[in-house]
């Protein structure tokens, strides 16, 4: 797919996906952004997550001279903090600020003294926002990629916000996730994703048969820890993909579809972020 550059500065760039949705591009690696939806309604502007800015007020600055009109609401689809750290500098009370109860929590938590107000969303939640028709989705069981997953399909435009709920491989993380919960919510959820417009937490918009291969990459991921943890091995303890190879020879294949999709450094972080993850869910219960 192919989407018009409107804007560039800040380190990062904004696309026009249709007429009154636009979507800025966040710097991950350098800036440590997520993606940032951009919905002009009648009303004002609607924007989805909001990452650490320098200065303070960049996006809302950047969108609001763009668009001529005020931003009004901010959507969550959860908490960690490249999507909300944007958060720390907003000083702006008159702000909606739309999240899951979970994330809301969390994000209360982080930022005590925010004082804008929140509307909190339970699963199958809509709500309409200056013209703009949205429902939202949480899995049945958390943490999934993070314990506040919340998914917002916008249904004027059949698009899809998934957070990181669906990345690029080379992208995604389980440092809070529980793997087997994440791979169970996609497969609940894959048949409402058809047809709809998928905007990831970073990277560009996919179709869905194009991120099929994130949906793929997690459970085969899945499959690799599960084979360490029969054998008693720790992600923590496998030095590089050699170690891998040599501990499972049958998994060969499996280990290097994994290391084209993400890299073989990053196939082992995301190793160690299980085992990690897998510990503190089992200390949870």
């Amino acid at each position: 797919m192919s989407f018009k550059t409107i804007y560039t500065g800040n380190m990062s760039s904004i696309i026009q996906i249709n007429a009154s949705f636009f979507l800025r591009l966040g710097n991950l690696p350098v800036r440590d952004q997520c993606n940032t939806g951009i919905l002009i309604s009648e009303d004002g502007i609607i924007l989805v997550d909001f990452p650490e800015q320098h200065p303070s007020d960049e996006i809302i600055s950047e969108v609001e001279s763009l668009f001529q009109k005020k931003v009004t609401h901010i959507f969550f689809t959860h908490a960690h903090g490249d999507h909300r750290n944007g958060l720390s500098g907003l000083r702006r009370s008159d702000i909606l600020l739309l999240a899951s109860g979970e994330g809301a929590r969390e994000i209360r938590k982080c930022y005590p003294d925010l004082s804008n107000p929140f509307r909190t969303f339970c699963s199958g939640d809509s709500v309409t926002v200056g013209g703009i028709s949205f429902h939202v989705v949480i899995p049945k069981r958390l943490p999934a990629h993070s314990p506040w997953d919340m998914l917002i399909f916008c249904d004027t435009y059949d698009i899809l916000f998934t957070g990181d709920f669906l990345n690029p491989p080379d992208t995604l993380y389980f440092h809070s996730s529980n793997y087997k919960n994440w791979a169970e919510a996609l497969a609940e959820n894959w048949a409402s994703f058809d047809g709809k417009l998928l905007i990831p937490g970073h990277g560009m918009p996919w179709t869905v048969q194009e991120a099929r291969r994130s949906f793929s990459y997690i459970s085969e991921l899945g499959a690799l820890f599960e084979a360490l943890q029969k054998k008693g091995i720790n992600g923590d303890s496998v030095a590089g993909k050699e170690d891998l190879l040599r501990l499972f020879p049958e998994e060969r294949e499996r280990i290097c579809s994994l290391e084209r999709a993400a890299s073989g450094q990053h196939l082992l972080r995301q190793l160690r972020e299980i085992t990690r993850s897998a510990e503190e869910n089992i200390r949870a219960e």
